[in-house]
């Protein structure tokens, strides 16, 4: 045969097998395609940035709505409005660390003979004697929460804790390397949460002096290094914190530093974080 009449048939056999050969991997692309489409959510890829918050509602946990918010420490409702939960009756405990009362001395004057504290809590506030109470503190006011939390059948009662710089505790751990102690019924409310999604833990805390005590960063630093808890990415809506940590939407801790000062945690801060992490845990259930 003429070579060149030779080269034409080995072209188009060659060019034949390359087409076979194209159309094979063209098959195999769409069938492992259609496999990828059928494994992949649908949805738009994920976004770099700060993390959305998972949620699981507390109606899918067959849970209805807290009855109350009850906010303790030196606190008004006009330094807390807007840290609230909408339908949700809110009532003021007002006390101070150095108070005649304190905080901690009129959560000691509500412990029954059982050992309980929340149901003269109920009965000195006018709250129903059913139904779970959401507990926010500032300041001392986190002296009178903890003591509420000690007892297990008063923290099954709780729907959640907010502390807006109530982690203070006089205890260290290393005073010279300035690791506090941790408060351990915090400890065992976050491992309650931990295992509980219809329940809600928030804490912020600053680096306001507190004498020669941790400041409630540190504290909070404590009870967060207790529980294992990992750093959080940076939450949508929130002022970026020195530091946070979190486990799932409904445990989480940030240490604000300097940013937001004492007051301003109950004043300014709260007020940002309640619409983004507090009311919408609870905003499809009623009570």
């Amino acid at each position: 045969m003429h070579p060149r009449g030779e080269s034409r048939r080995t072209a188009l056999w060659v060019g034949g097998v390359a087409a076979t050969v194209a159309a094979v991997g063209a098959g195999v692309w769409i069938v492992r395609d259609r496999r990828a489409r059928l494994r992949a959510p649908e949805g738009p890829a994920p976004q770099e940035g700060p993390t959305p918050i998972e949620r699981t509602s507390p109606k899918a946990q067959g849970f209805s709505a807290p009855v109350a918010v009850v906010w303790c420490g030196p606190v008004s409702a006009a330094q807390s409005n807007g840290a609230e939960l909408p339908g949700v009756r809110t009532v003021h405990r007002p006390c101070t660390g150095d108070g005649s009362p304190s905080c901690g001395q009129i959560a000691e004057s509500w412990r029954g003979p059982d050992g309980r504290r929340l149901p003269a809590l109920r009965k000195a506030l006018g709250l129903p004697e059913a139904g779970r109470i959401f507990l926010a503190g500032f300041s001392a006011g986190g002296h009178l929460i903890w003591r509420i939390l000690q007892d297990p059948r008063d923290r099954d009662e709780v729907a959640g804790v907010y502390l807006a710089d109530g982690t203070y505790t006089t205890e260290w751990k290393d005073e010279r390397a300035r690791v506090a102690a941790p408060m351990a019924p915090y400890v065992d409310f976050g491992r309650f949460v931990m295992g509980d999604p219809s329940r809600l833990f928030i804490a912020t805390a600053s680096a306001a002096p507190n004498k020669n005590h941790p400041t409630g960063a540190e504290t909070l630093t404590a009870i967060a290094d207790a529980l294992s808890l990992p750093s959080a990415p940076l939450t949508s809506g929130l002022p970026p914190a020195r530091r946070a940590w979190g486990a799932g939407a409904n445990l989480r801790f940030f240490d604000y530093g300097n940013t937001f000062s004492h007051a301003q945690q109950v004043t300014a801060l709260a007020q940002k974080v309640w619409p983004i992490l507090v009311a919408p845990h609870f905003e499809t259930v009623r009570a």
